[in-house]
C-alpha cells in the first residue's frame, strides 16, 4: 500500500523510485514497533506467509495477522497526512 506511492508518480526514474523507497522505508521503520515492523517487511516485501512468520517467531498466526493489521491501520493514518 505505502509502496505504492513509489510508483503513482508514474516515473521511470531508478534513482527516483530508490529515493523515495528509502524514504518510506525510513518512515515505517520509525513508526511502527520492531515487531509491527518486521511482520510488514516479512509479509509484504519479503511475501512470506503469515503462517510461515508465526511459525518462526513461535506465536500463533492470529497474532502476527494482528500486527500486521495494526500496522497497516497506522500507515493509513500516516499517509492520509499527506
Amino acid at each position: 500500500m505505502c509502496l505504492m506511492l513509489l510508483y503513482q508518480s508514474g516515473s521511470d526514474n531508478h534513482l527516483e523510485r530508490r529515493k523515495k523507497f528509502s524514504f518510506v522505508y525510513k518512515a515505517l521503520k520509525n513508526e511502527l514497533t520492531d515487531d509491527q515492523f518486521q511482520c510488514v517487511k516479512e509479509y509484504i516485501i519479503d511475501g512470506r506467509k503469515i503462517k510461515d512468520i508465526a511459525k518462526d517467531r513461535g506465536v500463533h498466526p492470529s497474532s502476527v495477522s494482528r500486527k500486521i493489521k495494526r500496522a497497516t491501520e497506522k500507515i493509513k493514518r500516516i499517509a492520509s497526512y499527506y
